[in-house]
């Protein structure tokens, strides 16, 4: 039986800088803290290591891909270190240049590409992604479409996503029915509350989704994704943009994946308190200690109601405070 405190990479996913033209309404990225882009020298590093052990691969983190004027060359060097590895990156599609673009579906090194346009009428997208041109992302996106069919190419896939909101939800399915005709695939997604730091309906979550799961298995995405920062610090969630849970940096040290921290956050999510509705005590007692810990109901319910979907920081940053005042009461130290 495989070590339980043991994680196993199937995907690896790494920020290389954190420049977006971006102001989302619905992301953390306006308000976090910015990073120093990664350096070559360590990108190569990182590949090199943990491209050939993992399955797929998303060189994107709290970035829009295409202002990385990298990208083609680090897509070329992760399908060097592993040509099975499937690529993906998202984007807002506000940034269309055809001698990149034209460069990305030739070379063939980006499998699947994943649009953000968020908005089913020019008011919702304004509204949810304001300073970008309504028509014109619309027009590249289109664009896009045409140079790959004209170039005679399949790839990348190109997925569109929408976030159901009260908004986008009366007219969701004609922008699905839409945009279904013009790309691969059409997505609705949750709403995400960035570990409490967007505006979150609990009630609206209630009637869309259903009701939250009871008990909430630990997320598999702990024990199968590699998250770093372009700083080289590794996170155990995506979604913590301004790197509340650091677990070491694999740039000077790549032993910290399955290091002692590691091991004690992959041991802790499975306690039985955690996983069952105990945890609602256990987040209740961290926002009442007001331990510097962003926790909305919001989050809660969608790591109830989705255990293998995206998981929120929210109860990682929250349960790693916990876990240095439990292990420092046993007498053991964890930084």
């Amino acid at each position: 039986m495989q070590d339980p405190t043991y994680a196993n990479p199937s995907l690896l996913q790494f920020e290389t800088n954190t420049v977006c033209n971006g102001q989302c309404t619905f992301c953390q990225y306006p308000n976090m803290k910015k990073r120093s882009p990664a350096k070559w020298s360590d990108l190569i590093e990182l590949m090199y290591w943990w491209v050939p052990e993992v399955k797929a691969v998303v060189p994107f983190g709290m970035q829009e891909p295409f202002l990385e004027k990298r990208l083609t060359a680090i897509l070329s060097n992760i399908k060097q270190f592993n040509m099975k590895a499937f690529t993906t990156v998202y984007t807002n599609m506000t940034v269309y240049d055809e001698d990149v673009m034209t460069k990305i579906i030739k070379q063939q090194n980006l499998d699947a590409l994943a649009i953000s346009f968020y908005g089913t009428n020019k008011r919702t997208y304004n509204k949810l992604q304001p300073g970008f041109d309504f028509v014109q992302v619309q027009k590249n996106i289109k664009a896009f479409m045409k140079l790959r069919k004209r170039l005679g190419w399949r790839k990348p896939q190109v997925n569109m996503h929408l976030i159901v909101t009260p908004e986008t939800l009366a007219t969701g399915e004609g922008f699905r029915r839409k945009w279904k005709k013009v790309v691969d695939e059409v997505g609705l997604v949750h709403f995400d509350s960035w570990a409490g730091t967007q505006p979150y309906s609990l009630e609206f979550e209630k009637r869309l989704w259903g009701e939250p799961l009871k008990d909430r298995p630990p997320c598999h995405r702990l024990w199968t994704s590699m998250n770093v920062r372009c700083d080289g610090t590794l996170i155990p969630c995506c979604l913590d943009s301004d790197i509340m849970v650091d677990l070491g940096n694999v740039f000077s040290d790549r032993t910290v994946y399955n290091g002692s921290k590691m091991s004690v956050c992959l041991s802790f999510s499975m306690r039985v308190d955690f996983i069952g509705k105990q945890s609602l005590t256990f987040f209740s007692m961290v926002v009442e200690r007001k331990m510097m810990v962003r926790i909305s109901y919001g989050s809660i319910y969608n790591l109830y109601h989705r255990p293998c979907q995206v998981t929120q920081i929210d109860h990682l940053a929250g349960f790693w405070i916990f876990i240095g005042i439990a292990i420092g009461n046993n007498g053991l130290a964890i930084s």
